[in-house]
């Protein structure tokens, strides 16, 4: 019980002591008169970045009087203690030198179990040869709203306690941006949190950004936020109570699992011999979502994946297991799927389609699917070439 004035006080003090997660559902202020909530800890990654609300403002704001102290002292998140060996403001001003005379450049930070992260940051977009959507560190955070269409959610996201990558589209008005989609993110370490502070000085308003670090990516489905990959140093899967499986061991891409006293324990195995063919990969998500649900028989999975051709495969009442559909393979060009309807049945909707959409049949005669020619991507982005999509 409370005056308003007072109650409003208090939420103000408990919002500023604790920043809102991506996982929470619901926020309110109640009296309790009894323990309430599980002990079951949350399966996600936990928290893990080196500052946080009591620190951020203080090293990171070039009006404070710490602004660049990297080491700063929290007795909070003790982010000093996570702090990559070897760096200095005056460093860090160096980098921020470079970008902004040479367009680019390429860091490379310890972390205290001395692993290398390697990071590029360049005013213009970063070519990589992985799949991956361009990415956006951002520094002005006050601009994103004219140059990205990002919902309150996604606000709220960006800013939140853990720092995810949050996939959003470009406004429509801004040329330079013209990939369909980027994965946007906030400065999620005290080097990233001065260096673009530094930048947002010199009026530039985010950066391209290349990373083999992993930050947790994110996607709002059904009025929550659902993390849609996982870190494939840090999080393993929990260990799963079995009965004695066919083989006592398995590896897929690196990640190996092994029968022991009656439960399936994981661990990485990075180029492992016996790593299982990429056409086993179905059958493997069928066995894994059936051990995952305790439910053997009559089961169907449809797999979407980047390394194996899709593929609707199931297991009947006596757990055979059978492909019941494969994605067909499309050629891995444009130009090959071009010249392949010029010599079948289609050359005469072919000839209209030159006729009547010259631009997308000159996008589609480049097109490369090399990649993902067997999977739903690759289906996807000659789809999108055809109806004129292609950029």
């Amino acid at each position: 019980m409370g005056e308003q004035a007072q109650l409003e006080a208090l939420a103000d003090k408990i919002a500023h002591d604790f920043l809102l997660s991506i996982w929470l559902l619901e926020t309110k202020v109640e009296e309790i008169s009894h323990r309430e909530g599980g002990v079951v800890p949350l399966v996600n990654t936990s928290h893990q970045l080196p500052f946080c609300q009591h620190c951020e403002p203080l090293l990171g704001d070039n009006q404070s009087p710490q602004f660049g102290e990297l080491s700063l002292p929290c007795a909070c998140c003790r982010g000093e203690k996570r702090l990559p060996t070897s760096v200095s403001f005056n460093q860090v001003k160096a980098w921020a030198d470079d970008v902004i005379s040479n367009g680019s450049v390429i860091l490379t930070l310890t972390n205290e179990q001395g692993k290398h992260q390697l990071f590029q940051l360049s005013t213009s977009p970063v070519s990589t040869s992985s799949q991956k959507r361009p990415q956006v560190l951002v520094c002005n955070p006050n601009t994103v709203p004219m140059r990205f269409i990002t919902p309150s959610e996604h606000v709220l996201a960006l800013s939140s306690l853990e720092k995810p990558r949050v996939t959003v589209q470009p406004k429509a008005q801004h040329q330079q941006l013209n990939a369909p989609l980027y994965d946007l993110c906030f400065s999620y370490n005290r080097v990233l949190t001065v260096l673009t502070e530094v930048l947002r000085q010199q009026g530039i308003d985010y950066v391209y950004l290349d990373t083999n670090h992993w930050q947790p990516l994110i996607t709002w489905i059904e009025n929550g936020w659902s993390q849609i990959d996982s870190d494939p140093e840090v999080s393993l899967p929990v260990s799963i109570k079995a009965l004695r499986p066919l083989h006592d061991q398995a590896c897929i891409n690196g990640l190996n699992a092994y029968w022991h006293k009656r439960r399936i324990h994981f661990d990485h195995q990075p180029k492992h011999a016996n790593d299982v063919p990429a056409h086993a990969l179905p059958i493997c998500a069928l066995h894994g979502g059936n051990i995952e649900s305790g439910n053997g028989r009559n089961t169907t999975v449809i797999y979407f994946g980047r390394y194996a051709a899709g593929e609707i495969v199931s297991q009947d009442k006596f757990t055979r297991t059978d492909s019941f559909l494969v994605l067909p393979s499309l050629p891995h060009t444009g130009h090959e799927i071009i010249r392949a309807m010029a010599a079948g049945e289609q050359a005469t909707i072919l000839a209209k389609f030159k006729d009547a959409q010259p631009e997308s049949y000159q996008a589609l005669s480049q097109i490369d699917i090399s990649q993902c020619y067997n999977q739903l991507t690759g289906l996807f982005a000659v789809a999108a070439t055809i109806l004129g999509l292609s950029t």
